[in-house]
């Protein structure tokens, strides 16, 4: 009789490329989407290894898989999204290392050494979008993630440039798998580059956003710069150079930007590219929404699983309004 045992690798999952080329990318031109965890431009990463079952190895050995060297890029026309989606991988907070007591923060899975770019010119959307990735770090010298929203795209959730982290555990909180927490929140989701943010159109077609602009991650630092620039829009929140990050019982998660944030607004779009249209060359046009930031109102089935995202109040169509226009737009439905 022979026995066969399944052995994983130290680098499953990885996908290597060239500096500078795309060695994945994804378009997705309409159809409706309920994830668990969302859509990723990424890899991703898993505890199961570490904290498991590492079959017949180490499981020490299993904290770096997923990754991805080279760009990596999302292009969205149309659809309808339940979920979030990232322009990284979908890593891992903390772990516990299986037999011991040993808790890390393993920042290595689903790590993109390489630009992270999300094009998003269609679809409605009622989780948040990443430039970044959900808990996994985005690393490049130079400009890290580059989101740009244009077109017909309908955000009822709010956009980040930068990735998605998790909340500090309180000292006083032991560690529990899937807790939501992290000891290291400074490494979760972290964007390594500058992270970036367009939203482009013009008086005739624009996108809305009935939540925030973040130039910086939520939970999540970006190491270097950020930059949002506003050149078409229906905005119904508020834009922010930095992150978001949370003040809870006195334990204080920090979204920071540790170089310069930059935003700006109603300017010449230049050479702003979206995937597939080419340079943006026309007036520009932003639209403040009065008084209707989205506030969804979910339904669940037994096991806690979201059935649907329907909006506490109306989302009425607005009208663009040009720079050239001086008078304050009233809302109206």
């Amino acid at each position: 009789m022979v026995e066969h045992r399944r052995h994983s690798k130290q680098c499953g999952g990885n996908v290597y490329g060239k500096v500078g080329a795309t060695v994945a990318s994804l378009t997705i031109n309409g159809g409706e989407f309920h994830c668990t965890n969302g859509i990723f431009a990424g890899g991703r990463g898993t505890d199961f290894f570490y904290s498991h079952n590492p079959y017949g190895g180490n499981s020490g050995d299993y904290k770096a898989l997923g990754k991805t060297y080279g760009n990596v890029e999302l292009n969205i026309n149309g659809g309808i999204f339940y979920c979030p989606v990232f322009g990284g991988g979908y890593g891992v907070a903390d772990a516990k290392e299986m037999g011991t007591s040993n808790v890390e923060t393993l920042s290595d899975m689903a790590r993109l050494y390489g630009q992270s770019s999300v094009n998003i010119m269609g679809g409605t959307f009622y989780k948040n979008i990443y430039g970044g990735g959900d808990m996994a770090i985005v690393e490049f010298d130079g400009n890290a993630t580059n989101v740009v929203i244009g077109d017909s795209a309908d955000i009822r959730g709010s956009v980040f440039a930068g990735g998605n982290g998790r909340r500090l555990r309180p000292a006083s909180q032991a560690f529990a798998t899937g807790d939501g927490f992290t000891q290291h929140p400074e490494l979760v989701g972290l964007v390594v580059g500058n992270a970036n943010v367009s939203f482009a159109g013009s008086t005739q077609q624009a996108p809305f956003i009935y939540g925030d602009i973040f130039g910086g991650g939520n939970l999540a630092q970006v190491a270097n710069d950020t930059h949002v620039n506003i050149y078409a829009g229906n905005i119904a929140g508020e834009v922010f150079g930095g992150g978001n990050g949370d003040i809870t019982d006195g334990t204080v998660t920090s979204a920071d930007v540790l170089g310069n944030t930059n935003v700006t607004l109603a300017q010449d779009e230049g050479g702003t590219q979206s995937v597939g249209h080419g340079p943006i060359d026309d007036s520009f046009s932003i639209n403040v929404i009065w008084f209707k930031m989205w506030d969804p109102v979910e339904t669940y089935s037994t096991s806690g699983t979201p059935t649907s995202t329907t909006p506490a109040t109306s989302l009425p169509r607005r009208a663009l309004y040009t720079k050239n226009q001086n008078s304050m737009p009233t809302a109206s439905s």
